[in-house]
């Protein structure tokens, strides 16, 4: 595109579609001529909201509003289609499923290995409750009760049995004296063997139950309570141990669907991201791809940060101009300008510069050699001309004003040893005082007109 239409008020004489001569030549007339600087520019929303690929999301446009198409806030701009995300989410579902199918079955696990182990610890305290009973049982008694009645009927026996051998010694006086039958005294005898039989019965029953299991099977017995004790100790710290490693083998496996669920999470939360919604009131308007210049479209393939579209707001809308990087030194802020649309050149708009951006900007982006130019605002007093969207400018910029001057253009001239040669009428002319301007070798100070060789 061209930008930039230097103007200089000059009269071309016997110019035609012949191939030129040296006898051809034209007249300049010395006048005040004006040098100015022109350069295209379009209108702008001041307000207004761009939209890029939200952050890891890839893909290609599924959706797009239309171009100019008037939206609201919350409406859909947007939505970008990414089959990488969608297998991701597929797998990662099927990931958690499996995760969370296994946190069940550790749990299932866990609980059943608890209840063997504390079964098992439960068992082994009841045998060596029972053997503890046994050997208690069979150490000997201990309960005053049982001791109590044990003397009593000791004591009962002790006393009949005193009791028959007094009276069998007072049998014996009157058998001698021959006062009391033979039978009589024989029954008493046997009497009094029974009773000691009973007493010696009745202190063997009393040992037995004080002194209760001895020998071997006392040993025997009390090596089996080890035994049993040592075997419930073992249950008890395996258990013990289990119970530090069952939360720690759950947590392991809630970690792993925590992982998922925070994975999904984030792939839902791309793939809402994914849909652009509007956060403004305005109008859409697509914008180009940056390698391929054409619009964005449903399709076309997009990737993070990528500019997929922008809101303007069109009731706030005001002009801004490409200065080309190489004069953007001739225009200062301040300095008055005209301009008039391509749309309707017969409106024209005065204005002054009040910002020129100090970063070039490429024409394009994608040649490293592309021309520059720095984005150029402008003031202007309020007036009744409404801009409209996508509206182009022409901007002329007045430079210089040379009163009394002649303007050659540079084709018709060559600079030699710092001096201008210049073919007339009458003869190569070699001119030492003049100005450079954009297209032009200015003349200051002249009295009349110069007739130029066209051809050199």
């Amino acid at each position: 595109m061209k930008y930039i239409i230097f103007l200089s008020v000059f009269i071309l004489v016997g110019c035609n579609d012949k191939k030129p001569n040296s006898n051809e030549k034209i007249t300049i007339e010395v006048k005040t001529n004006k040098e100015y600087l022109e350069f295209r520019g379009l209108a702008f929303s001041k307000e207004e909201s761009s939209y890029s690929t939200p952050k890891n999301v890839n893909g290609s446009i599924e959706f797009i509003v239309e171009n100019g198409k008037q939206i609201k806030k919350g409406d859909l701009l947007v939505k970008i289609k990414s089959s990488r995300e969608n297998n991701k989410e597929k797998k990662l579902k099927n990931r958690l499923f499996y995760a969370k199918r296994r946190l069940k079955s550790e749990k299932e696990k866990v609980a059943k290995e608890r209840l063997k182990l504390e079964l098992d610890v439960l068992e082994k305290e009841y045998a060596y409750t029972i053997k503890k009973m046994e050997i208690n049982y069979k150490s000997g008694e201990r309960d005053s009760r049982v001791l109590k009645s044990l003397d009593l009927k000791t004591k009962l026996i002790d006393e009949k049995l005193f009791n028959l051998t007094e009276k069998m010694k007072s049998y014996q006086i009157l058998a001698d004296e021959n006062s009391i039958p033979l039978d009589e005294i024989e029954k008493m005898k046997k009497q009094l063997k029974n009773t000691k039989l009973n007493h010696s019965l009745q202190l063997l029953d009393k040992k037995e139950k004080l002194d209760g299991t001895i020998g071997k099977e006392k040993e025997q017995l009390l090596l089996e309570l080890d035994l049993l004790k040592h075997n419930l100790k073992k249950s008890k710290l395996t258990l013990e141990e289990k119970e530090k490693l069952f939360p720690l083998n759950i947590e392991k496996r809630e970690l792993v669907v925590k992982k998922r669920e925070s994975g999904l999470k984030k792939i839902y939360e791309t793939l809402k991201a994914s849909s652009v919604m509007s956060k403004v009131d305005g109008v859409f308007v697509r914008v180009k791809h940056p390698w391929n210049g054409n619009y964005i479209e449903k399709g076309t393939d997009v990737w993070r940060g990528m500019t997929l579209g922008k809101v303007l707001d069109y009731e706030n809308i005001s002009v801004k101009f490409r200065l080309p990087e190489k004069y953007v030194d001739l225009v200062k802020v301040g300095m008055k300008l005209s301009f008039y649309s391509l749309q309707n050149s017969d409106k024209k708009i005065e204005a002054k510069v009040k910002k020129i951006d100090s970063i070039a900007t490429p024409v394009d982006p994608m040649n490293r050699k592309s021309n520059k130019f720095h984005w150029l605002f402008i003031e202007m007093k309020p007036q009744s001309y409404k801009f409209l969207p996508s509206e182009t400018f022409i901007c002329k910029i007045l430079l210089n004003s040379h009163k009394d001057s002649i303007f050659i253009p540079k084709e018709l001239a060559i600079i030699k040893d710092k001096n201008l040669l210049i073919e007339t009428s009458e003869g190569q002319q070699k001119i030492t005082s003049f100005v450079k301007g954009l297209d032009y070798y200015i003349l200051l100070n002249q009295k009349k007109s110069l007739d130029i060789n066209y051809a050199l």
